[in-house]
């Protein structure tokens, strides 16, 4: 009998100690996704920086070519009329 509660009170230590390993993994765990979905978060901020300032510069090219467009329009005017 002796035995057989020491060998019980074994199997619970250990089985404790795996529980608080476990533990510990999983906290390990929860911690890295954080950190990963705080990256993710930071670089889709980025993207959307990026894709916001891309509109700005294609906004831009097109007043650029209508502004361009318009010139050469007056410049061929001019030319025809002269």
């Amino acid at each position: 009998v002796a035995q057989r509660d020491r060998s019980f009170a074994e199997a619970e230590s250990l089985l404790e100690e795996r529980r608080r390993e476990l533990e510990v993994r999983e906290q390990e765990l929860d911690e890295h996704q954080v950190r990963e979905n705080a990256r993710l978060q930071v670089l889709r901020d980025e993207l959307d920086r990026r894709e916001q300032e891309l509109e700005q510069l294609r906004e831009r090219l097109e007043r650029r070519e209508q502004e361009l467009n318009a010139y050469v329009a007056q410049l061929q005017s001019g030319l025809v009329r002269g």
